[in-house]
């Protein structure tokens, strides 16, 4: 069994397909792994652009099938952010139309207290993510996106 801490990046390898260049990584939180958390963590996805990184998270039964209708009331209910901030721009807005049904966040970096730090050929931008549902369950989730320098950034 893997140490609690190790990193996974189930979802995000067609994330990398599209953005061959920039790095993605999901690790657990601290808290113990509920049947919930686990389930939740399989439907969020993390896109690292160069200026901003989008969370998703999708509850649209028709795309996944194994999706249970408890799961997906569950997440429609609920809601997700970036950080400590419970409101406005690091939050969730909610897009249901014609089969698309998912939360979705996307920020730049400089917002929602994302951390960043350097390494040798970019910066890794860390983040903490929130899901939150209508009966105070609470999922933490951690990201990161591993951005490399570009030449304007050298100068």
């Amino acid at each position: 069994m893997r140490p609690r801490r190790d990193l996974f990046t189930a979802r995000a390898a067609s994330s990398l397909l599209v953005f061959s260049f920039f790095a993605i990584s999901v690790q657990f939180s601290f808290g113990a792994d509920s049947l919930e958390h686990l389930l939740l963590q399989r439907y969020l996805t993390i896109e690292c652009q160069r200026e901003r990184m989008t969370v998703q998270l999708d509850f649209n039964r028709k795309r996944h099938t194994e999706m249970t209708e408890t799961l997906s009331d569950m997440i429609w209910r609920g809601r997700i952010c970036i950080g400590e901030e419970k409101s406005g721009e690091c939050c969730s807005q909610m897009i249901r139309k014609q089969g698309d049904q998912r939360h979705v966040i996307s920020v730049g970096y400089s917002k929602c207290g994302i951390e960043k730090t350097f390494f040798e050929t970019g910066f890794d931008f860390v983040v903490n993510i929130h899901f939150r549902d209508s009966s105070n369950r609470h999922e933490e989730f951690q990201a990161k996106c591993a951005i490399p320098f570009m030449e304007s950034h050298v100068k």
